[in-house]
């Protein structure tokens, strides 16, 4: 069954107003297996105070969706009624706009990285592998050093689990699988998304020749030639391989995917799977995008899962 969702609003003073779905016009929250936050808008019958909002969060029953700053609010009244629209982006995206101190950090861990930006409302993934070192560059955010981070321990990309968590791998004990009934499926669809896809990338090895070549078999087999040429970056100079892998797959996300939209929200979060018989797919891909949309006509789900290098690809 579909939880109730609620949102809580809190103001510089500290006092919290929750609105739930009485006071709700429209609601929209989105997250996205490579974006480093989660989104959120909605409008609300609230009377005009004119706070300085400075805290939105969601939630699902007590599960906690999205926590962020008020980035957009507009109190305003409409046909006599008086609403706020809000726009709230999750704090974690901040972790890709903040600059970390360019050195080198030696065997870190992922909590050794985002614990040390410091960012309020940011947890992450414990107890996860060291690697020897993560170097960070000039103008290297946070974000990157987690993404570069979890390709060396894990060979994979990061994620947002929960509001504001990054995770490099889901521990198999928290992936939840979900199955819905039949008569929930509004839409169902299929397609490909080939605008980012490179064909060959290279880098350079210590006499200065491109020597180190990645090609792309999916781009050559939809004859898309699109290569790139990298200098060695000191981030991945351990193994330079890893430095092609890392911009070869991020290359090609979401190349190719399916979507199915739903009645109601069962809690669903990335990476957990969901059981499907659609008339093109069946299967139990993991979750790649996930969009609820609620109004007064009712709750959708949209979801989306990538077929690409870093998601459903075993």
């Amino acid at each position: 069954m579909s939880g109730e969702l609620s949102v809580t609003i809190t103001d510089i003073d500290g006092v919290t107003k929750t609105f739930g779905a009485d006071k709700t016009a429209e609601l929209y929250f989105t997250k996205e297996r490579y974006t480093p936050f989660t989104y959120f808008k909605g409008t609300f019958i609230e009377p005009i105070t004119n706070k300085r909002v400075k805290e939105v969060c969601l939630y699902r029953d007590s599960d906690l969706l999205h926590c962020g700053t008020g980035d957009s609010v507009e109190y305003f009244s409409e046909r006599g009624t008086p609403k706020l629209k809000i726009t709230s982006y999750g704090y974690s995206k901040q972790l890709g706009q903040d600059f970390a101190e360019p050195g080198i950090i030696p065997t870190p861990t992922l909590d050794t990285i985002i614990s040390g930006a410091g960012v309020y409302g940011v947890s992450c993934q414990q107890n996860t592998s060291t690697v020897p070192y993560v170097y960070y560059e000039e103008k290297t955010t946070v974000w990157d050093a987690a993404c570069i981070y979890s390709m060396k321990a894990y060979q994979k990309y990061p994620f947002i689990r929960g509001a504001d968590t990054v995770l490099c791998s889901l521990p198999s004990a928290e992936q939840q699988t979900f199955q819905r009934s039949a008569s929930s499926l509004v839409r169902c669809g299929k397609g490909q998304r080939l605008g980012n896809i490179f064909s060959d990338v290279y880098t350079q090895d210590l006499n200065g020749n491109w020597t180190y070549h990645l090609g792309n078999s999916f781009a050559a087999a939809h004859n898309i030639t699109r290569a790139k040429y990298y200098p060695p970056e000191r981030e991945w100079v351990y193994d330079l391989n890893d430095q092609l892998k890392y911009y070869m797959y991020f290359s090609d996300r979401g190349r190719e995917y399916i979507s199915a939209t739903f009645q109601g929200y069962l809690g669903e979060d990335l990476c957990d799977k969901e059981t499907l018989a659609l008339p093109n797919y069946t299967g139990t891909p993991e979750i790649s995008k996930l969009t609820v949309r609620a109004s007064p006509a009712g709750v959708f789900t949209d979801l989306q899962f990538y077929f690409d290098s870093f998601c459903n690809n075993t």
